[in-house]
């Protein structure tokens, strides 16, 4: 027999959680000593925590893993089945409130679009002459035509390059029609329409790209045209658009010191901004928890509208996190403050993958059992 202490200690949980799961039926004792009051548990029930915990992963209620582990085998296919279909629900019901407030906002400058379905189903008319891979060269000063020894200013911009996939496809914060490039918002809820004219001179094709972004953003800027060079008429698949990519085939060192569950509470642009007695406000997190298992598997709570929730797993070793799918590759580091262990994670998001650059820093603390 296992005295309670040491279960805990096996099972990576608090004693508060056994004596929890005990009174609920959900992980029973196997004895307990009427004098001291101790729990003892059979190894096997080590076997049973971990199928309880793995249900926990896949978004099981503690009722429903009750009545899963009650269930005969081809009982619990169906309630598998049955969990799939009500998170492929909540995922689908916030893509759709997710639509629905892009699609509210309504804009008073001609120049700004809506992003709505609308938007999205306008006709598609094709460009050839376009497709492939474009470098920026600089912006053509106002009032001045370009030639190939023009004289270009040439600026710190997000998009130094383009990539121009068949059929208008998006790509990152931008997609296209014939003769005009849009270019997505920030916040994704804004589309700026920016002609381009093709251009040859010398053998090489450049595409010049009237640039209305920063006038829409900013009323007092002028009049700008970017310049293009074009690289290459290849046709490239969205995955060979991003840029930078990180190694995520790398070996599995155990990090026994992170195993278990974090809360996130906060949010922080520079990794010296961290304070223990900060925190954000909880509207802005939208990763809400992170949690990390044996054998090199950790999975992440993202928030969802309405409530929703749900937590793809990836595979983790000593330091990073790795997302294999779009080869990110996320350091964390673990700190204890006043006693208190916290997190922090690189947030890579997708301007990652076309930038090079981390924007921001989760701030995790270790969950009470």
């Amino acid at each position: 027999m296992i005295k309670i202490g040491e279960m805990a200690k096996i099972c990576g949980v608090s004693i508060q959680t056994l004596r929890y799961y005990d009174k609920l039926d959900l992980l029973r004792a196997d004895y307990v000593d009427d004098a001291t009051g101790y729990r003892y548990y059979d190894p096997d029930k080590i076997t049973l925590f971990r199928t309880i915990a793995r249900l926990k992963a896949l978004d099981f209620s503690l009722d429903e893993i009750k009545e899963f582990l009650a269930a005969a085998p081809e009982t619990r296919i169906v309630l598998y089945g049955k969990k799939k279909q009500e998170l492929e629900e909540q995922m689908n019901r916030s893509s759709e409130a997710l639509r629905r407030i892009e699609a509210a906002t309504v804009y008073e400058n001609d120049s700004l679009f809506p992003l709505n379905e609308q938007m999205l189903k306008m006709p598609f008319e094709d460009d050839p002459r376009v497709i492939g891979r474009w470098e920026y060269c600089g912006d053509l000063p106002t009032g001045r035509r370009f030639s190939p020894d023009a004289v270009l200013e040439r600026r710190q911009i997000s998009l130094e390059t383009l990539f121009f996939l068949p059929g208008g496809n998006h790509v990152w914060t931008y997609f296209w029609t014939r003769g005009i490039l849009y270019v997505l918002l920030s916040d994704s809820s804004l589309v700026v329409p920016n002609e381009y004219r093709i251009t040859e001179a010398d053998g090489v094709t450049y595409l010049l790209l009237d640039w209305m972004v920063d006038k829409c953003t900013t009323p007092s800027a002028g009049d700008c045209t970017r310049v293009y060079r074009q690289v290459d008429t290849r046709v490239y698949s969205e995955r060979e658009t991003y840029l930078f990519t990180d190694d995520t085939d790398l070996p599995y060192v155990p990090d026994e010191r992170v195993l278990g569950g974090w809360e996130a509470v906060d949010l922080i642009a520079l990794r010296e901004e961290f304070s223990p007695h900060r925190s954000a406000a909880p509207q802005r997190l939208a990763v809400k928890e992170i949690e990390f298992f044996s054998r090199g598997i950790c999975t992440k709570r993202l928030r969802s509208l309405r409530g929703a929730s749900y937590s793809p797993s990836y595979r983790y070793t000593k330091g990073k996190i790795l997302n294999a799918r779009d080869g990110i590759a996320e350091e964390y580091e673990l700190c204890t403050v006043e006693g208190q262990d916290y997190l922090i994670v690189q947030h890579k998001s997708r301007d990652y993958s076309y930038l090079g650059r981390v924007f921001c820093y989760y701030v995790f603390k270790r969950k009470v059992q």
